[in-house]
């Protein structure tokens, strides 16, 4: 699991919060026909589950900030 800050507001009124998350990020060889935006079932560690395919993790917030996309 990777920590992201919670944030609120977009572009120059972007602010952190004192609050944090946790994500899960991977990377996976995926046959091309698949769309951004689908969802697939994975294996991890042996268990099943749901992944969303993405274009990106992180989203450019300021000049300064990237924030974590969740979905």
């Amino acid at each position: 699991m990777v920590p992201y800050w919670k944030y609120q507001g977009e572009g120059a009124a972007f602010q952190l919060l004192e609050e944090t998350g946790k994500r899960a990020i991977a990377l996976a060889l995926l046959d091309s026909s698949l769309a951004n935006g689908a969802t697939l079932n994975v294996e991890i560690r042996g268990k099943r589950a749901k992944a969303q395919i993405v274009a990106a993790h992180l989203k450019k917030a300021t000049e300064q900030h990237v924030r974590a996309v969740i979905f």
